[in-house]
């Protein structure tokens, strides 16, 4: 039990369709005041295509936790990847929680099914027994498609019944879509042999003939009879109304809240059948008067198109402007101004890590803290803060307390989980759920873009730091200082203070490389300039200018005395520390000049360069 109430999680695909959408409110809305609640974990394709696309949509299973959730329902049909709704199934019953499925029929689960085979039965009787077909014609979908199938041996039966012989002729293939029926059924009208009725395997295809024949002239139902299946709301606004049977979700979801509400059977292993209903409508001429209010459906559908539109315009526009910004910070203040509300927006914490290839699969999205990206319910600007995983969404008690669905969708860009998304809608209604697909993919959108332009930005300027650094000593090659020296020299040039160039150049590096090796001589070259980097300002720029010379550039005086003596110490104390069998030592050249004396960058090398030697000479004369 989760905060005083028990989970019933959905798994679905499509939460924006009606019969999702039914399925889901009607539940809830049954069982909320018996200690239940809601939980959606939904995709927004129906992953039929299982190819890898799919695999950023489908992390959202992974949140399912069965530690808590009491109660499982799949929506199997709507699920196509049939391996992912028999591993979530298994891996719920592992767990000793009931199982419902939704026209499926899975071994130890309770499975609910509609009987599309008795409901198609009813149909064509209804159209060959009732009004006395002799001619019919069965509008099939896809080829060997067991629903087409069934349905078309449901057909063949009543004609068997009925004492009608059939033949090929009496079917067509309209693929359960538009394009192909409206084929199928401008190649019928052109045989010039018209059935007295054309029985068709879904609403979709029975509204597509009717809108066919009646350009043709011919009158439905008056010429030809035309009836439909499933029950989908396009049945009810076309004109004519098609004659149609209701699949209906609602009542699949009284099913299932009954069983739960009544706690019997719910560890038992049994199929509950749901017939679908006959509604007659114009098209077979049996309820001619039926009414529907197209007026408020028409300006239903034009304010949410017209208002899906603008929202969309406005919601690419933060797109783009969230693909210029510096920080995450500022991606959750866009975020949380724009027109998104009750959804709370999680990351995993790799998602806002620049450094992090946006194309590798998060290592950490099951640690134990996710990223609260932005809550809408909060006011801006947003804090983004971390958050414990096992704990789904912040102030979950208060969200379990008001009563509606929690619907969860994966985040995803390019196929890589970025986390994911909670949808708590009040009142929840179409007019919410419509949103959640353009939502989720606005913010796959903005947080994917965002992460690949700070990961390019981020390579830009490694590759700009490479450029300019020597991988040896870690300090800037020549190019870098010379660059940077001209973009600053105007800036030095009418300043107040002294300009300070130091060279080092490391003495008897042939010795070292020829006596002890050319690793040694590396160290050496690079305890030069660890040296020169200790005993100079810090705001200094450093550079390895050669082969075994270092330099370094600042604004400001220095004493000569004391960073000659720094770098030897220095130097000392390492050889000493590490047990060199040979000494370190630098030849050091140190010129300071005026602003008004600053020349060229190689004036002051050539003098720095003449001192150093000089240094050089000395200490070979010392030696000798």
């Amino acid at each position: 039990m989760l905060h005083g109430k028990k989970i019933i999680a959905i798994c679905t695909t499509k939460v924006n369709t009606p019969s999702a959408n039914s399925l889901i409110t009607h539940l809830n809305d049954r069982v909320r005041e018996h200690g239940y609640i809601v939980f959606v974990y939904s995709t927004c394709s129906e992953l039929y295509q299982l190819n890898p696309s799919d695999k950023g949509e489908e992390s959202v299973f992974d949140l399912l936790d069965f530690n808590v959730i009491d109660i499982l329902v799949v929506n199997y049909e709507k699920i196509k990847d049939r391996a992912l709704s028999n591993e979530i199934i298994r891996r719920a019953r592992e767990k000793g929680k009931p199982v419902f499925v939704i026209n499926g029929n899975i071994d130890g689960c309770i499975n609910v099914n509609f009987d599309y085979k008795a409901g198609f039965l009813e149909m064509s009787r209804h159209v060959i027994e009732h009004h006395g077909v002799k001619r019919p014609h069965f509008m099939a979908g896809f080829e060997g498609n067991k629903f087409s199938e069934d349905r078309f041996e449901m057909f063949r039966q009543v004609l068997a019944e009925n004492n009608i012989p059939y033949d090929d002729s009496m079917k067509s293939y309209g693929d359960f879509w538009s394009g192909p029926t409206i084929a199928a059924t401008e190649k019928l009208i052109e045989t010039g042999k018209l059935p007295d009725a054309i029985i068709c395997a879904n609403d979709s295809m029975a509204v597509n003939v009717c809108g066919v024949l009646m350009r043709h002239g011919i009158s439905v139902p008056d010429d030809i009879i035309v009836t439909g299946f499933d029950g989908i709301g396009d049945a009810r606004v076309s004109n004519p109304t098609i004659t149609t049977c209701m699949c209906s979700n609602i009542e699949i979801a009284d099913r299932i809240a009954d069983y739960i509400i009544e706690g019997d059977h719910l560890s038992d292993n049994f199929e509950c059948i749901v017939t679908p209903k006959m509604e007659l409508a114009q098209s077979c001429g049996c309820n001619p008067h039926i009414t529907f209010n197209a007026a408020d459906h028409l300006t239903m559908l034009n304010d949410r198109f017209n208002r899906y539109q603008s929202e969309e315009l406005n919601l690419f526009e933060m797109v783009a402007n969230i693909f210029t910004l510096n920080n995450i910070n500022d991606v959750s203040d866009t975020l949380m101004r724009s027109s998104f509300f009750d959804l709370t927006c999680i990351l995993y914490k790799e998602c806002i890590n620049e450094k992090i290839n946006p194309l590798s699969i998060p290592k950490n999205k099951d640690e134990e803290n996710v990223f609260v990206l932005f809550e809408t319910d909060k006011s801006a600007p947003f804090e983004p803060y971390e958050f414990k995983r096992a704990d789904l969404i912040p102030e979950l008690d208060k969200l379990i307390e008001i009563g509606d669905p929690l619907i969860f969708v994966a985040l995803n860009f390019i196929n890589i989980p970025l986390g994911y998304v909670c949808f708590h809608y009040h009142n929840a209604d179409m007019n919410n759920y419509y949103r959640v697909p353009q939502t989720v993919s606005i913010l796959n959108n903005a947080i994917g873009g965002y992460r690949n332009m700070r990961f390019q930005q981020f390579l830009n300027a490694r590759l700009e730091e490479i450029y300019k650094l020597d991988r040896l000593t870690g300090l800037f090659n020549r190019n870098a200082l010379v660059n940077t020296f001209e973009e600053t020299y105007d800036r030095m040039k009418n300043g107040d203070e002294d300009i300070t160039f130091i060279i080092s150049d490391l003495d008897r590096l042939k010795y070292i490389n020829d006596t002890f090796g050319h690793t040694e001589g590396d160290y050496a070259i690079r305890a030069v300039a660890d040296a020169l980097r200790a005993a100079a300002p810090p705001h200094a720029l450093l550079a390895r200018w050669g082969g075994d010379e270092m330099v370094a550039l600042f604004v400001g005086g220095c004493e000569e005395y004391r960073i000659k003596e720094d770098i030897r110490t220095y130097l000392e104390k390492l050889v000493l520390e590490n047990n060199k069998p040979y000494e370190i030592t630098s030849s050091i050249g140190i010129v300071t000049v005026k602003p008004s004396e600053l020349t060229t960058l190689d004036d002051i090398t050539k003098s720095a360069d003449r001192l150093m030697y000089s240094d050089k000479i000395a200490k070979r004369k010392a030696r000798i």
